[in-house]
């Protein structure tokens, strides 16, 4: 559920 909503804030920042 979390992931959604960081996968579109930060997400591919973050991981990448």
């Amino acid at each position: 559920m979390c992931a959604a909503k960081v996968h579109a804030t930060q997400g591919s920042k973050s991981r990448q």
